[in-house]
């Protein structure tokens, strides 16, 4: 056992005996096994204790095991959090809740000793546990692979791994070796209770299927270390797809492009919205089959801007030519189109150029010399630039967004009045970009929707006199 935890240390945690590890430690016989097997091949350890107080014996663990640190002289750090009170503001189960506010004291004391590791004491067991979890509740391939020996990026970090030196390792072989060393772990009365899940599983279905094959939990393990190293390598292919598929990434989103998406077989876009979920709520387990479905039926659709909620807080929602992953509110980028802010209102009086929002700029010109002018609008290649007649533009314009009821007469439709929210469906702007299109007005009527269509009656004409050239660039 302890040659195969050597060789586990070394290829698969990748540690190093000079650089220091957090090591979690219950006082349990997997930890209390995990942390005397580190400290016998010299590695430069700090225990971790996370006093959950959830049962008596709470306090008591917690002393013994900074006793245990102290009698060897290695550090010892402990973190305690009024877990219940937690779980009811998360609105999470105590098991949750109390993982949660564990796995994010041993990082922070982490990130403090500037330790190369987080190592914890999951075993063999815990993994056939954890497989069987997934697989009741429905998992892909990075469920029913179960837990790795190493995870980076995890849930915590970007930079320290999870290590979990003992996963290959069954909970026998460990009770054999702290007797062996007359090491005596505090037992957990919790783990009989079977009104937990995780113990139903280890006391009551795991033994029923060991009555189909003796060998079951072997069985288990090994397609979950098998499918561990197929979803590596679907991981390592995946890199390449992500890479051509999206769009753009930012705080709480991922765009997919829609039509290199929809080029891809299902299985990739499955994959490929896993992993953006996964990038959105590193900590989130692993995603359920009818969250993605529901994906992949949007995209079967032809209703556009509809919003799906996904799973924690996820929502998807497909566009014109952009399908997004986004966290509740964060604001999606919309970085090549003109949006103003909430309210935002602008006068333009003549020639001069105005500053707006995200970077874009609107300039005007007041053209005198208008020789040639109509073959220019007649070529007129930029639908961000627009000749609009002086002759029959009242002055001053202003430059706000939409409004309740606006109405247009757009160039190209005889004069016809439309709604502007109307024309903006048909001319297939993003719904979330609609709100805050500028528009241009004048004495109350919308002159000109930059990207689009000019006001019927604002157009030049051959007898024109005096034009305005409006241009919107983002600088």
């Amino acid at each position: 056992m302890l040659d195969q935890i050597k060789t586990v240390l070394i290829k698969r945690c990748s540690l190093d005996t000079r650089k220091a590890v957090i090591i979690g430690v219950s006082g349990g016989p997997d930890s209390l096994c995990l942390f005397n097997i580190l400290w016998e091949m010299q590695f430069s350890l700090v225990i971790v204790h996370f006093n959950h107080g959830l049962r008596e014996e709470a306090d008591k663990e917690a002393f013994l095991v900074k006793q245990m640190a102290e009698e060897k002289g290695i550090p010892f750090m402990l973190g305690q959090r009024d877990v219940r009170k937690y779980a009811q503001s998360s609105s999470l189960s105590l098991e949750e809740a109390a993982r949660n506010l564990r796995y994010d004291f041993l990082f922070e004391q982490a990130r403090e000793f500037k330790a190369q590791a987080v190592a914890v004491g999951h075993t063999a067991d815990d993994q056939v546990e954890t497989v069987l979890m997934h697989l009741l509740r429905g998992a892909g391939i990075s469920g029913l692979r179960g837990m790795l020996y190493r995870s980076l990026p995890n849930a915590w970090s970007e930079e320290i791994p999870l290590v979990r030196p003992l996963l290959g390792t069954w909970r026998y072989e460990i009770l054999e070796y702290l007797r062996e060393r007359n090491i005596n772990p505090m037992q957990d009365e919790s783990n009989q209770d079977t009104t937990y899940y995780r113990n139903r599983l280890r006391h009551e279905l795991i033994p029923f299927l060991e009555t189909y094959n003796p060998q079951i939990k072997q069985v288990i393990w090994r397609s979950a270390d098998t499918l561990g190293a197929d979803e590596t390598f679907l991981q390592t292919t995946l890199d390449t797809y992500w890479d051509r598929a999206i769009a753009m990434e930012g705080e709480g989103f991922v765009g997919f492009t829609k039509a290199s998406f929809l080029e891809y077989p299902v299985g990739l876009q499955r994959n490929l919205i896993r992993r953006g979920i996964s990038k959105m709520q590193p900590g989130l387990r692993d995603v359920n089959y009818e969250a993605v479905e529901r994906v992949l039926d949007s995209l079967e659709s032809s209703q556009m801007n509809k919003k799906i909620d996904l799973s924690a807080g996820i929502h998807w929602l497909v566009e014109e030519e952009v399908c997004w992953l986004k966290m509740g509110e964060s604001l999606l980028s919309l970085p090549d189109v003109p949006q103003l802010a909430d309210d935002e209102q602008y006068r333009l009086q003549g020639h001069e150029t105005l500053i707006l929002g995200g970077g874009w700029q609107l300039h005007a010109a007041v053209l005198e010399n208008i020789e040639g002018i109509n073959d220019k609008v007649k070529a007129n290649p930029d639908s961000y630039q627009a000749w609009l007649s002086l002759d029959t533009l009242p002055m001053p314009l202003f430059i706000r967004g939409r409004k309740p009821g606006d109405r247009i007469k757009p160039y190209g439709m005889d004069g016809r009045t439309v709604k502007v929210s109307d024309l903006m469906v048909n001319m297939k702007i993003a719904a979330r970009a609609r709100a805050r299109w500028p528009l241009v007005c004048s004495d109350g009527d919308i002159i000109w929707i930059p990207g689009y269509r000019i006001g019927y009656e604002y157009q030049v004409k051959e007898k024109t006199r005096k034009v305005l050239h409006l241009t919107m660039r983002k600088q």
